[in-house]
């Protein structure tokens, strides 16, 4: 059982290295295209394919590893899990490039092994997680904006995008659909740390503009407290 959660967790590790600390599906495809290509990862695409067959075995024939936590803080299988499968969703969606069949069979891969995985706990074994619940979902599901924002980002990066990112929106929702549920039983029922899907890094300018709301509220909150 050690030697199935410590292979679980090295990959969990190398992820964060790659994701940055962030743990986001932007900068893992930004770390995917350092060579100006994403056809050249079959490596990675590979690794991360053989990662999720060994969740779907390892996960169901031992479900007490489902609950073994990430020895650092901020870590978790469940949202390394949920990565991955935005990289690729993100990928397939919302970049110009020929269709990769690595990172097609990792993406089915992963679907496959974290739904088998959820309907082990939820139907065979019949664990609800209401009492698990929290305010907000575990895993933030994307809005349009953030979707947009998100190829913005990758093209300044050198990424080919899509010129039809209305398509290219419908087309991430579609893929998602294979996977989020799953994902977010799974977070709730392991307790895994909040994750944003798709991480925009503020710019210099966003942040002055908060900076000056924040500004502007408390000097007006001021001229009430003294009227």
């Amino acid at each position: 059982m050690y030697q199935a959660f410590a292979r679980r967790e090295a990959v969990v590790s190398q992820l964060e290295l790659r994701a940055g600390n962030n743990r986001s599906a932007i900068d893992l495809v930004c770390w995917l295209g350092r060579s100006h290509s994403l056809d050249d990862d079959q490596k990675e695409w590979d690794q991360w394919a053989a990662w999720f067959v060994e969740l779907k075995a390892s996960h169901t024939s031992l479900p007490m590893l489902t609950f073994f936590r990430s020895p650092q803080p901020g870590r978790s299988w469940v949202t390394a899990a949920n990565i991955i499968l935005d990289t690729a969703a993100l990928i397939l969606s919302g970049v110009d490039q020929t269709s990769n069949r690595y990172t097609q069979l990792c993406f089915r891969a992963g679907c496959m092994s974290l739904n088998r995985i959820m309907r082990y706990f939820h139907d065979h074994s019949h664990t609800r997680v209401s009492f698990w619940r929290r305010e907000k979902n575990a895993i933030v599901d994307p809005d349009p904006a953030a979707y947009a924002a998100a190829l913005e980002q990758l093209a300044a990066q050198g990424i080919p995008i899509v010129v039809d990112q209305d398509a290219a929106w419908e087309k991430y929702q579609e893929l998602r659909t294979h996977y989020f549920d799953a994902v977010d039983y799974l977070a709730r029922l392991t307790s895994s740390p909040h994750l944003q899907a798709l991480y925009v890094e503020p710019s210099v300018a966003d942040e002055k503009e908060a900076q000056q709301a924040i500004e502007t509220a408390a000097a007006h909150d001021q001229k009430i407290s003294l009227a």
